[in-house]
C-alpha cells in the first residue's frame, strides 16, 4: 500500500503575508491531570512558518497540549489569530477496521491538507507507517510551508522536519531551536558541567574539612602547651584557640555555602534531560548455541489456497544471530513470525525447522506476554520461582523497575515504557531459544526507545525483529538485514 497524498501545491499554497507573523499565543498555561501538574506555567509564541516537535515520555502530556493548540480542548491561556485556519490529525487508535493504519493515516491526513490550513498539527503521524510510507510523509513535511506542529518520538522525523523542539520534562517545557540530535548534545555536555561543578564542590569541602581538623589541632596542642605553662607558672597564650574558632566559623560559613551550592547544581541536574542508562542483567542458564535453531526450505505461506503471500523462503538462523526483518505493510513480515510459532490459520508448503513454539520468545506492541492483574514481582515469580524476593527486585532493578508503585501494582495500570522493560526483564528472566520482536518500538518515548536498543544489543540469544524505523534500525548491533518485496525474501546488501 502506498499513501495517496493530496497535490503537493496543496501543501505548499500557505499565504505569504503570514510569514514570522504570530499566530498562537500561549499565556502561563498549566495543564494538569488529576491532582498532577504535567505543564507548569507555560507561555510562549508559535509564528508562521515555525516547525515545532514537542517531546517528552509517554505521559508527560504531550498530546493533551497538542489537542489544547488545536482547540479540541478549550484553555483560555492559549489564543490562536483571527481567522487561523488549523488542521488536526489525532493519534491513530488500536481498532477493528479493515484498513491498515497506514490506509487511516492517509486519509485523515488527506481531510486535513484539504482544508488548505495555516497550521498542521500531528499526533505521532509516523506510528503503523512501513519505511516508504514513513520517507513520503517525511518528504511531504519538508515541503509544508505552513506552521507545524508534531507530538513524535520518531528521530527520523525530529531530525529533518522540525527547526523547534517543545520538551516537556518534571512539568517545565524547555524550548530549544535546532535538531533533536544537537538539544541532546547540549544537555549532555550540561550535565558534564554540573557534574563537574558537583566533583569540585566535593574537593573544597575535603580541603576545608583537613584545613579545620588541622586548626583543631593546633589549638589542641596550643591548650596542652598552655596547661603545662600553667604548672610552670608561665602565662599561657590563646592566640592559637582564637585563631581555631575564627576557623571553625570561616569552615562552617564555607560549609553552608558549599551545600547550597550543591542544593542548587541538583536542582539545576534533575530538570537536565539524559537518558538513564540500563544495564540489563540475563539469566542464562547455558551459553546460546552457535548451530543453526532455524532453517527453512523452500517455504510458502498463504492464508487461502492459491494466494499466495511468500514463496520459496529460504532462511537460515543460529543460535546467537541478531536478524532484522523489513518490508511493506502487508508484505508477510508477521505471517513468518505465525509460521516459526505453527498457527494454525496458515497454509504452508516446504521445510520448517524451528525451535518448539513455546520455546520461542514474541513480543509486540501489545505486551500480550503479560497478565494485566500481575504484578511485576509476581510475574518474575512464576517465570523463576527458584529466586528470591530480593533476587527478583534485582532483577528487575536492571530493567529500571525499582519503586513499589512500579513493580507492586496490577502491570495493566504502568505506562508503556514500564512495560516494554518489563517484558524484556519477563525474556531476560528465561531466554527463549529464538525471540521475535514484532515493531515493540512503536508508541515508544525516545528514552524507552534507547533502553530498548541496550537491551537487544546486550541480549546475548537469536532475535528475529520487525522494524520499519531506519535510525532504531541502524543503531542495532545486527548480523543480517533481511528484506520481503513482492513475496520474496531476499537478503539486503549494505
Amino acid at each position: 500500500m502506498q499513501l495517496r497524498w493530496y497535490n503537493l501545491a496543496i501543501v505548499i499554497s500557505i499565504a505569504e503575508g503570514l510569514i514570522m507573523q504570530k499566530i498562537i499565543t500561549i499565556n502561563e498555561l498549566t495543564l494538569q491531570f488529576g491532582a498532577k501538574e504535567l505543564v507548569t506555567d507555560f507561555s510562549q509564541n508559535v509564528y508562521a512558518g515555525e516547525r515545532i516537535a514537542i517531546i517528552g515520555r509517554n505521559g508527560s502530556g504531550k498530546s493533551s497540549l497538542l489537542k489544547i493548540l488545536a482547540q479540541e480542548i478549550h484553555d483560555n491561556a492559549v489564543v490562536l489569530q483571527n481567522g487561523l485556519q488549523s488542521a488536526y490529525v489525532p493519534q491513530l487508535s488500536d481498532n477493528s477496521s479493515t484498513q491498515s493504519g497506514g490506509e487511516r493515516f492517509n486519509t485523515n491526513l488527506s481531510h486535513a491538507l484539504a482544508s488548505y490550513p495555516d497550521v498542521l498539527l500531528l499526533d505521532e503521524p509516523s506510528n503503523h507507517l512501513d519505511q516508504y510510507n514513513r520517507k513520503s510523509l517525511i518528504k511531504l513535511l519538508r515541503h509544508f510551508s505552513g506552521s507545524l506542529i508534531i507530538v513524535s518520538h520518531d528521530l527520523e522525523l525530529l531530525n529533518n522536519c522540525v527547526d523547534t523542539l517543545w520538551h516537556i520534562n518534571h512539568g517545565k517545557v524547555t524550548v530549544f531551536n535546532g535538531k533533536y540530535s544537537d538539544y541532546l548534545h547540549e544537555q549532555q555536555l550540561k550535565q558534564q558541567n554540573l557534574l563537574a561543578q558537583v566533583a569540585d564542590l566535593k574537593q573544597q569541602q575535603r580541603t576545608s574539612h583537613q584545613s579545620l581538623m588541622q586548626e583543631q589541632q593546633r589549638a589542641k596542642n596550643s591548650r596542652q602547651q598552655g596547661e603545662k605553662s600553667i604548672v610552670n607558672r608561665k602565662w599561657p597564650t590563646i592566640t592559637s584557640q582564637a585563631k581555631a574558632r575564627r576557623a571553625e566559623m570561616t569552615a562552617g560559613q564555607k560549609q553552608r555555602q558549599m551545600r547550597e551550592q550543591r542544593e542548587n547544581i541538583g536542582t539545576q541536574l534533575a530538570d537536565i534531560f539524559v537518558h538513564e542508562e540500563i544495564i540489563p542483567q540475563f539469566n542464562l542458564p547455558h551459553q546460546p548455541t552457535k548451530r543453526s535453531i532455524v532453517q527453512l526450505n523452500q517455504v510458502s505461506i498463504a492464508y487461502e489456497q492459491d494466494k499466495l503471500l511468500l514463496q520459496n523462503v529460504n532462511l537460515q538462523i543460529n543460535g546467537n544471530d541478531k536478524v532484522v526483518l523489513l518490508g511493506a505493510n502487508g508484505s508477510g513480515k508477521s505471517s513468518l513470525f505465525k509460521a516459526l510459532l505453527q498457527d494454525r490459520s496458515l497454509i504452508s508448503v516446504g521445510e520448517i525447522i524451528a525451535p518448539e513454539p513455546s520455546k520461542i520468545g514474541y513480543l509486540d506492541q501489545h505486551y500480550a506476554n503479560l497478565a494485566p492483574e500481575f504484578s511485576a514481582v509476581d510475574i518474575i515469580a512464576n517465570i523463576a520461582p527458584q529466586w528470591t524476593t530480593a533476587e527478583i527486585r534485582n532483577h528487575l532493578n536492571s530493567f529500571l523497575l525499582r519503586k513499589n508503585e512500579e513493580v507492586l501494582i496490577p502491570c495493566k495500570y504502568l505506562s508503556g515504557g514500564e512495560l516494554v522493560r518489563l517484558s524484556l526483564a519477563t525474556i531476560a528472566a528465561n531466554p527463549p531459544a529464538l525471540l521475535l520482536l514484532d515493531e515493540i518500538s512503536n508508541n515508544l518515548d525516545i528514552e524507552t526507545k534507547q533502553h530498548v536498543l541496550t537491551i537487544l544489543n546486550n541480549y546475548p540469544g537469536a532475535y528475529l525483529l520487525i522494524c520499519h524505523e531506519e535510525e532504531f534500525v541502524a543503531q542495532l548491533n545486527l548480523d543480517y538485514v533481511y528484506q520481503i518485496k513482492s513475496g520474496i525474501l531476499c537478503k539486503k546488501s549494505d
